[in-house]
């Protein structure tokens, strides 16, 4: 009725799933795909060709992400997993995100075109994403020498 009403939302997908099979698809099939009326994201994702054979088709056994946390430029979450699964983060992909799994960074895979995935070992794990733009830190170190070497030049100019 009202668009500025609060709906909830039973079907949302949450922010963290573990699909049960992963499919391998170039860009544009991928794409075809995530149209389909056929595609279900809590049971699969789409990942590139890049992936195959480093992550596995089908993850069998028991997965639940039993915490998480998200902030700015981080976000983290303890999985159990029984066999191995595949963690998707429906965070957009974007390549100064770096994911840790038990401290160690692995690799994060594009997920479903735009999201971000990561594999995760049987057992208990936590897992960990980290923004670190180091451009953009460079970029503020410098701005922020500039701040001072201008002040110290208005200041030497000030007369006395």
């Amino acid at each position: 009725g009202k668009f500025y009403e609060w709906e909830a939302r039973t079907t949302a997908l949450p922010m963290l799933t573990t699909p049960s099979r992963a499919h391998f698809a170039r860009s544009r099939e991928t794409l075809a795909a995530l149209a389909s009326e056929a595609f279900n994201p809590r049971e699969e994702v789409y990942l590139p060709e890049e992936a195959r054979g480093v992550v596995a088709e089908s993850f069998s056994g028991r997965t639940r992400v039993v915490a998480a946390q998200f902030r700015p430029h981080q976000a983290c979450a303890a999985v159990e997993s029984e066999q191995g699964a595949l963690l998707v983060w429906n965070q957009t992909y974007y390549p100064h995100w770096h994911a840790y799994v038990d401290g160690k960074e692995v690799q994060i895979w594009r997920a479903n075109h735009a999201f971000q995935a990561v594999v995760i070992p049987a057992g208990r794990h936590e897992v960990e994403w980290r923004y670190v733009d180091r451009a953009f830190r460079k970029g503020c170190v410098v701005s922020v020498l500039t701040l001072f070497a201008s002040a110290a030049a208005l200041m030497a100019r000030r007369p006395r």
